[in-house]
């Protein structure tokens, strides 16, 4: 890729460009802000490709050191005008190196003038490659005679920007569910609506400690869980759980261990704390919300839901959970997370750097 960047600095590139490269609009765009001599394979001229000819080919053929690139050359389409440029090539005093653009390309399927050539391939669509190639914006003279500066070349692709929009309601409903006390929170949605992102956003907004996030999966179940509040308990003050746990013989019955859990979370000490769990979507069902077992994990954590702790706690769930008990959740707190509306989707567009995507499309999405 280098050696094409110094050929075309140097006027002794040519492009010869598909019909169905030829056909993208967005090739033809990026090709427009380039100042690169192209011909075309299939087709008709279409500005700023010029006609094969062999006046077109000049700049590779009467200079030694001539570079022409073949872009996703198509030799079903294209055979006639390959031939016709392989005959160009034979014909030229200078022999140029030729290069093949393409994701996929087989030579044998070539015409013969080009398949006894030597060809070395690009693993580059036609976008992408006339992406990567510089943007002259002087003349070459002028090129010269500048002083170069060595400069990191910059990649055509990308990452998108880590950007929060709107959401402002929920984030100030959010953020008063944590300044306040009361039951446990859940943030709930479906998969990849920006719950996570909801929860992260908020508490870096906010001035209480954070424990470790804690995770309900495989591996990371009753026995993590009792550890995580008993050594915060036991450094807030209260060594029940500690001890209940860490003690070889009588230890309490499930029963028992659920109403210690609690008791030790509504602990004083906890006060201005948070502590986040995700993943309770997993032990519930999807249809109804209530857990699917009865095991230790899942009293405790029923215990956990109708309690009210000092700490507070956020769970994040694609399900809202449904406890059978007088009562219910009556003191569960909710927070649900539906789609962004139209009027912010922009910003997110231009976050992940695809500005051309037209406006009058942000408000159907947002309703979808």
């Amino acid at each position: 890729m280098k050696r094409v960047e110094s050929a075309i600095r140097e006027g002794r590139c040519v492009l010869a460009i598909s019909g169905k490269a030829l056909s993208n609009p967005d090739v033809l765009g990026e090709l427009r802000r380039r100042s690169v001599p192209s011909v075309h394979l299939g087709g008709d001229a279409v500005n700023p490709v010029s006609p094969l000819t062999l006046d077109n080919l000049q700049p590779v053929l009467s200079k030694p050191g001539g570079i022409l690139v073949l872009i996703e050359p198509d030799a079903a389409t294209d055979g006639r005008a390959l031939a016709e440029l392989g005959e160009f090539i034979k014909s030229g005093a200078n022999k140029p190196k030729i290069f093949v653009a393409s994701r996929a390309f087989n030579p044998f399927m070539m015409p013969m003038t080009i398949r006894l050539l030597k060809l070395e391939g690009l693993k580059y669509r036609a976008k992408d490659f006339i992406a990567a190639l510089p943007v002259l914006e002087a003349s070459t003279t002028q090129a010269d005679a500048a002083p170069k500066k060595k400069s990191k070349k910059e990649s055509p692709f990308k990452a998108p920007k880590a950007v929060f929009v709107g959401r402002e309601d929920e984030v100030a409903q959010l953020s008063g569910m944590i300044g306040e006390a009361g039951g446990p929170i859940v943030v709930t949605g479906p998969a990849g609506i920006g719950k996570r992102w909801l929860i992260e956003h908020t508490l870096t907004q906010s001035e209480t400690k954070r424990w470790p996030d804690f995770t309900l999966a495989p591996g990371s179940a009753t026995d993590c869980l009792l550890a995580r509040v008993a050594v915060a308990a036991k450094n807030a003050g209260d060594d029940r759980l500690h001890q209940a746990i860490t003690t070889k013989g009588g230890r309490p019955t499930p029963t028992e261990l659920a109403a210690l859990v609690t008791e030790s979370l509504a602990c004083e000490g906890l006060a201005g704390q948070t502590w986040v769990i995700h993943g309770l979507e997993s032990l519930l069902d999807r249809r109804r919300g209530h857990f699917t077992h009865e095991g230790r994990l899942e009293m405790i954590l029923t215990s956990i839901l109708l309690s009210t702790p000092s700490v507070r706690i956020i769970f994040s769930s694609t399900n809202l959970p449904c406890v059978y008990h007088s009562g219910g959740l009556e003191g569960l707190r909710v927070v649900t997370l539906g789609g962004l509306r139209g009027n912010v989707l922009h910003e997110m567009f231009d976050a992940h750097h695809t500005p051309e995507f037209s406006r009058e499309h942000f408000g159907p999405i947002g309703d979808r």
